[in-house]
C-alpha cells in the first residue's frame, strides 16, 4: 500500500519530490555531491590533497585545518540549524536559498525529520536515506522510516555504516569468556562459589573448565581461589601461566603477572617478585600495570603532549571524501553531528588514516574519539596517544559548582567513550549514562530544573548531575567514602554494594573485595574507571593517594578534589 501523499513545504520537497529552487536546488546539488564523492572514492584510492585541502604544508609540520564553509555560510548555517530546533520551518525555508554551499542539506533534512514538531512521513524518510545514508543522522532515520514504513511500500536504504554511540559498548578488557556450554556452566558456578565464599568449591569447578584448555578465565578463577587457600604453589602456577600465555589480553596479564608476584610475597620469595612487578609494568596503562609500577618505584612513561596535526595527516584523509563535511559540520555548530562522521570513519580504518583522524578530530576540538577506538578495536593495534585517549574536554557545568575533574572524566571514558548523545538500551543518557530517574533525583541537590532527554545529551548538563550524584554516593554508609565501592555504587547502586559487602569474607583485602564481585560488568568498571582516574590524576599534576593506598594493600579513600571549571571563551 503507497504511502498518502500530503502537502509538502519547500525543504521536505527538496528531498521527497523535485528538488526546485531554494533549498530544491541546494539539495540537489548536494546529494549530486555525495553522489560524486562516493564515486570518485570508489574509483580512485588516492585523492590529491590539494584538491580537498588546498594550501598545506611540509609532511612533518603542523598545520591548521583549512576552512571549509565562507564566513557567510557558517554563519548562515548556525541560524538554520538553530531555526531547525525551534520548529521554525517557515523561516528556515525563506533564508535556505541564500546558501552558497549546500553541503550540509542532508543534515538540515535530517534536524527536521527528527524534530518532535515535524511529522514526518515515510516517503521523505525514504527518499532522504536514498541520498543521505552515509550521514550521522542515517541510523535515526532509518529507525523512524522502518516505524512509519506501509504494509507493502518498499524497505528504506539501510544506513553505510554502523556509527556506534548509542549502545554502551563495554571491552572485555580483562576477562577471556568460555567456549563451550559446560565450561560455561562450570565457570558460572565457580564464579558463585567464589563470591559466597565456597572457595574449595570454586577451586574444583574452575579447575574443571580449565582443564578443557578453552577457558582461560577459569584459570584465572582458579588462581584467585586456591590464593584464598593460601595454596600458593597452586595459585602462582595458574597466575604464571597466564601471564606467560600467548593472545591473552593487556589487562589480564598484569592482573595474572600482579597477582603471581602477590603470591611470591607471601611464600617468602622476594627474588620473584620484582619479576613479576616488572611483567605487569609493562601495561602500564592497566590498573594492575599501574599499581605494579607504583610498587616498584618507577616512572609512570606517560606522556600527555598533543601531536600535532600535520601535512602528512592531510595526505592520510584526504581521500576520504566525508573529512570535508565533517569539517564543515564543526564550523556550523554541529560537533555531535561531526564527531559520529569521525568516528565512523576512524573505526574500522588502518592506523595511520586512525592517527591522522585523531588528531584531526583533535585540532577541531572533538574529544573523544581515541578512547572510542580503544574500546571497539584497541586490540587490533590502534594507534595511541595519551593526549587523546585521556581527552580534557572544556565543559563547565551547567549550574556553576566545582566538580572532581579527574573522575568524572574517568567514568565518562568507560561509560561513554565522551558521545555527548550515547543512549543505553535500559535508559541511560549522556556522557555519564544517567538513569532518567537517576538525574531527577541529582538534579535536586545539583539546582538544575531541566532534565529531559535533551538535556541529558548536553554535556555540562549531564556532568553536573553526575558530579552531584557521585557526592551523594560517596556520603552513603554503604560507600564510606571508599573508592572502590564508590564506583561500584555508581554502577550497580548502593544496595548492591551493601549486599557484597555484607557477603564479603572477614578480612578479605581490598583487591580481592573486586574480584570476588559477582558482576562482570562492575569488576571490570572498578578497574578500567580507577585506572583512568589515577591516570587524569597525573595528567593534571595530582597527588594520588589512592594509588600508594592500593599498592600498599590498603582500602583507597575517594579523594574528591573538585575544581571549578571556567567557560571557555567562543565556545560553540
Amino acid at each position: 500500500m503507497a504511502a498518502v501523499a500530503r502537502p509538502l513545504n519547500i525543504l521536505v520537497r527538496a528531498c521527497a519530490v523535485a528538488l526546485l529552487g531554494g533549498l530544491l536546488s541546494a539539495g540537489a546539488e548536494a546529494g549530486a555531491a555525495h553522489a560524486a564523492d562516493s564515486d570518485k572514492a570508489k574509483k580512485s584510492k588516492t585523492i590529491e590533497t590539494a584538491a580537498v585541502f588546498p594550501g598545506v604544508g611540509r609532511l612533518n609540520q603542523a598545520v591548521e585545518v583549512p576552512k571549509v564553509l565562507s564566513d557567510a555560510d557558517r554563519k548562515l548555517y548556525r541560524e538554520l540549524f538553530a531555526l531547525e530546533a525551534a520548529g521554525n520551518q517557515a523561516e528556515a525555508d525563506r533564508l535556505i536559498g541564500r546558501l552558497a554551499d549546500p553541503i550540509l542539506t542532508g543534515d538540515l533534512l535530517a534536524a527536521r525529520f527528527l524534530s518532535s514538531t515535524y511529522k514526518t512521513t515515510y516517503a521523505e524518510l525514504q527518499n532522504w536515506l536514498g541520498r543521505y545514508a552515509d550521514l550521522a543522522d542515517a541510523p535515526a532515520i532509518y529507525k523512524l522510516a522502518l516505524s512509519k514504513r506501509p504494509k507493502g511500500a518498499i524497505a528504506p536504504r539501510k544506513p553505510l555504516a554502523a556509527l556506534g554511540g548509542k549502545d554502551k559498548v563495554r571491552s572485555n578488557a580483562k576477562e577471556i569468556a568460555c567456549s563451550g556450554a559446560a565450561n560455561l556452566t562450570a565457570l558460572d558456578a565457580a564464579r558463585d562459589a567464589l563470591t559466597d565464599g565456597h572457595d574449595k568449591e570454586a577451586l574444583a569447578k574452575a579447575e574443571k573448565a580449565a582443564a578443557s584448555g578453552q577457558c582461560m578465565e577459569a584459570v584465572w578463577v582458579s588462581g584467585l581461589a586456591a590464593f584464598r587457600l593460601k595454596n600458593d604453589d597452586l595459585a602462582r602456577k595458574h597466575f604464571e601461566a597466564l601471564a606467560e600465555a600467548p593472545g591473552v589480553p593487556a589487562a589480564l596479564v598484569s592482573a595474572s603477572a600482579f597477582w603471581a608476584s602477590r603470591v611470591h610475597l607471601r611464600a617468602g620469595r622476594p627474588q620473584f617478585v620484582s619479576h613479576w612487578l616488572g611483567a605487569a609494568a609493562d601495561h602500564p596503562r592497566t590498573f594492575y600495570g599501574l599499581l605494579a609500577q607504583r610498587a616498584l618505584g618507577v616512572p609512570m612513561g606517560l606522556d600527555f603532549e598533543r601531536e600535532p596535526f600535520t601535512e602528512a595527516d592531510y595526505e592520510a584523509v584526504g581521500d576520504l571524501p566525508r573529512v570535508r563535511h565533517a569539517v564543515a559540520l564543526i564550523e556550523a555548530g554541529q560537533r555531535a553531528r561531526a564527531e559520529t562522521l569521525l568516528k565512523q570513519i576512524g573505526q574500522h580504518a588502518a592506523p595511520p588514516v586512525r592517527r591522522a583522524v585523531v588528531t584531526l578530530a583533535e585540532s577541531l576540538g572533538v574529544v573523544g574519539l581515541q578512547a572510542m577506538i580503544e574500546r571497539t578495536s584497541g586490540r587490533r593495534g590502534a594507534w595511541r596517544d595519551e593526549s587523546a585517549a585521556y581527552p580534557v574536554p572544556d565543559w563547565a557545568p551547567v549550574n556553576g559548582r566545582p566538580i572532581d575533574r579527574a573522575l568524572v572524566f574517568a567514568l565518562i571514558k568507560s561509560e561513554s567513550g565522551f558521545q555527548v548523545r550515547a543512549q543505553n538500551p535500559t535508559g541511560a543518557y549522556g556522557v555519564m549514562q544517567l538513569m532518567p530517574a537517576t538525574a531527577r533525583f541529582a538534579a535536586k541537590r545539583a539546582g538544575v530544573s531541566k532534565v529531559n532527554k535533551a538535556a541529558l545529551s548536553d554535556p555540562e548538563v549531564n556532568i553536573a548531575l553526575g558530579q552531584s550524584y557521585i557526592e551523594y554516593l560517596a556520603k552513603t554508609p554503604e560507600v564510606g567514602g571508599d573508592l572502590f565501592r564508590l564506583i561500584a555504587a555508581y554502577n550497580a547502586g548502593p544496595k548492591a554494594v551493601e549486599r557484597w559487602q555484607k557477603a564479603r569474607k572477614k578480612g578479605a583485602d581490598p583487591l580481592m573485595f573486586i574480584e570476588s564481585l559477582p558482576w562482570r560488568e562492575t569488576r571490570e568498571l572498578i578497574e578500567q574507571v580507577v585506572a583512568d582516574y589515577w591516570i587524569y590524576k597525573l595528567r593534571f599534576g595530582h597527588d594520588t593517594p589512592s594509588l600508594d593506598a592500593v599498592a600498599g594493600n590498603k582500602w583507597p579513600t575517594y579523594e574528591g578534589k573538585r575544581e571549578k571549571v571556567a567557560v571557555k571563551d567562543g565556545k560553540d
